[in-house]
């Protein structure tokens, strides 16, 4: 079955989605998604047709960031979008940990998370009997 995807006006960012977090009065963490409504105008990003349903029936209210703020973080660091290339999950999870121990993070998302998150990015494929992402490479370090 063929993965749909929407048209792109631009690459995810961190920067784009405007990012912030917000004490809550219980001491905790909330993570405000200013840029959802920016979603349903016209700066649609490229992601799959049931990731994109997601996105666009849920209110900024009840849209849960836990983790993902991380997630487009380590995306513009450590990633570049490439229409043709493939980076298989394994490699991408192990630099991900990597990069996570370099900030200093004391909790990730789990692998099935993590795997989960970016399979509503970018379009699953297998090669050579591993499960890769097309579109996406991890940046030469320099």
């Amino acid at each position: 079955m063929k993965t749909r995807k929407l048209v792109v006006r631009r690459p995810i960012t961190v920067e784009s989605f405007k990012l912030e977090k917000v004490w809550s009065k219980e001491g905790g963490v909330v993570e405000a998604f200013e840029g959802m409504y920016a979603l349903r105008q016209e700066d649609i990003v490229e992601v799959t047709a049931s990731r994109a349903k997601q996105l666009l029936t849920t209110s900024p209210e009840t849209f849960s960031l836990k983790g993902r703020e991380e997630i487009w973080l380590f995306l513009d660091n450590c990633c570049e979008e490439a229409e043709e290339e493939i980076v298989d999950f394994s490699r991408l999870w192990e630099e991900y940990r990597s990069w996570s121990e370099k900030q200093g993070k004391t909790s990730m998302l789990s692998k099935e998370d993590f795997e989960k998150e970016l399979s509503g990015l970018f379009e699953v494929v297998e090669s050579e009997g591993k499960t890769c992402l097309k579109g996406l490479r991890l940046r030469e370090e320099g």
